[in-house]
């Protein structure tokens, strides 16, 4: 299951930006405190920070650190985005520096291409359209959650205190997540099951939509603990 990750950032980064524009002022659930317009501020610098970081040598995290708290003017979400588009199109998978235990630029493409498409479900969910995520997009942003995101445990967030199975029943993609946190790909029977539509599975991971649009076997305290237990922020 092959993605085009820069097609994805600027499709869903367009997306994202058009429903934004279709309602001013409106709620991000997700992120509480947020408006349309604060979301579109947040790709931006987002986008303009990890072209900075691709283009320029490899950072440390203090230069990176210095970088994001500078008194800099932010491109509009637009120039901002095709500036990191220009930047993964042209530099390959070069080391660079990330927050997470991959330092190159491929982690960039790849995250890059689930924060749109996450920050876009936000965006459309406040202007009341339909959500559609395609089943590899969705398959590929799962494994972002369970790859980099497990690590930050929520405030106050229970332990899971069991194994979780993740199983999309629309296209391939299973896991187990083990009670210590440990993720393996493949068929393994787990404390409790997670299965649906990636979709479903990706909104519920990524907090965008309930558990309930999955269908829950097993222990389904333990399902729900899981879902909890990350911090998104």
């Amino acid at each position: 299951m092959t993605i085009d990750y820069t097609a994805a950032i600027e499709a869903d980064g367009a997306a994202l930006i058009a429903a934004c524009a279709m309602a001013p002022g409106a709620a991000i659930v997700a992120c509480p405190g947020w408006t349309t317009e604060m979301l579109t501020e947040h790709i931006a610098e987002v986008h303009d920070s990890w072209a900075f970081t691709v283009n320029g040598p490899v950072l440390t995290f203090e230069e990176m650190l210095a970088f994001w708290q500078s008194d800099r003017s932010i491109p509009d979400p637009s120039t901002a985005r095709a500036a990191l588009l220009q930047a993964l199109r042209v530099v390959d998978d070069a080391p660079c520096w990330t927050w997470s235990k991959d330092h190159n630029v491929g982690f960039v493409r790849r995250f890059q291409a689930s924060e749109a498409l996450i920050h876009r479900v936000d965006a459309e969910l406040a202007a009341g359209i339909a959500i559609v995520i395609e089943p590899a997009a969705a398959v590929d942003t799962i494994g972002v959650f369970l790859t980099y995101m497990m690590g930050d445990v929520n405030e106050g967030a229970p332990e899971v205190g069991g194994s979780v199975h993740i199983h999309c029943t629309d296209c391939e993609g299973e896991w187990l997540i083990d009670s210590a946190g440990d993720v393996t790909i493949g068929h393994q029977k787990g404390d409790a099951a997670i299965r649906g539509k990636a979709q479903d599975i990706v909104l519920a991971l990524w907090r965008r939509g309930s558990l309930d649009a999955c269908d829950v076997v097993g222990d389904a305290d333990v399902a729900r603990r899981f879902v909890a237990h990350c911090s998104l922020e």
